[in-house]
């Protein structure tokens, strides 16, 4: 999967003559097509498949995770991401957590940071017991899995079926398509060097904050670039 795959599959949707809709647009039987990212790994990631997504001329919901260990919605970096996506055209809201997140509280601090209302919410690993005691809308309800089809890149592939080869898509019927940025638009392609290009990625944001915020590291660093292990000297033999 990249990024010319993606562009490739929504232009054939284009092209069968779908549009695509946001989650509370009035739905419709045929040829809508709703757009969903769940935002596991990367908000970089995210901020790159909607410059995608702009540049086709379709719009997404995007959903990012409040408690994310991987990524901080509220860093400099990834809270100018996700105001970005949005100012595309695109609308963003909560990936929930049932296991560890508390869903009010998320929405409250949601809503006031990136000045959005939350109408809707994904659901990260539900939990379908309890999914009807939520009392707001999400992306499990029947009528976005149910009424109309349901196709996921769910572990960085199309488990059952590609969505283009669906008898839906060749019925024009309406659709909830949804994609995880990072299997996408990463520069790898294979699933796990994806993973291991985020925790790459994270290493290296760990230690740009501790080179500005630790004096001990900073003067360690320079230490070393002043005097090199002898395997690292240049010309030393490896």
């Amino acid at each position: 999967m990249n990024s010319c795959d993606y562009e490739n599959i929504i232009r054939k949707y284009l092209t069968a003559g779908y549009k695509a809709a946001f989650f509370n647009e009035k739905p419709e039987s045929h040829h809508q097509l709703i757009l969903r990212h769940d935002v596991d790994f990367s908000c970089k990631l995210a901020h790159k498949m909607a410059l995608l997504e702009s540049k086709i001329g379709v719009k997404s919901t995007y959903f990012f995770m409040m408690n994310n260990p991987i990524y901080n919605v509220f860093s400099r970096e990834n809270k100018n991401y996700i105001r970005e996506i949005k100012s595309l055209g695109h609308e963003v809201s909560i990936h929930f957590d049932m296991i560890h997140g508390e869903l009010n509280r998320e929405i409250c601090i949601f809503q006031e940071f990136f000045d959005v209302e939350v109408n809707i919410v994904s659901i990260h690993r539900p939990i379908m017991d309890i999914l009807d005691e939520l009392d707001i809308e999400h992306t499990y309800l029947p009528k976005y899995m149910e009424d109309i089809k349901y196709i996921s890149d769910s572990r960085g592939k199309f488990r059952y079926g590609h969505p283009l080869e669906s008898q839906e898509f060749r019925d024009g019927k309406s659709m909830q398509l949804l994609t995880h940025p990072a299997w996408w638009v990463s520069e790898k392609e294979d699933s796990i060097e994806i993973i291991e290009s985020v925790i790459s990625d994270n290493n290296e944001m760990n230690k740009k904050y501790f080179l500005e915020n630790s004096i001990p590291y900073r003067e360690f660093l320079n230490r070393i670039d002043a005097h090199p292990p002898q395997h690292l000297k240049k010309g030393s033999a490896v």
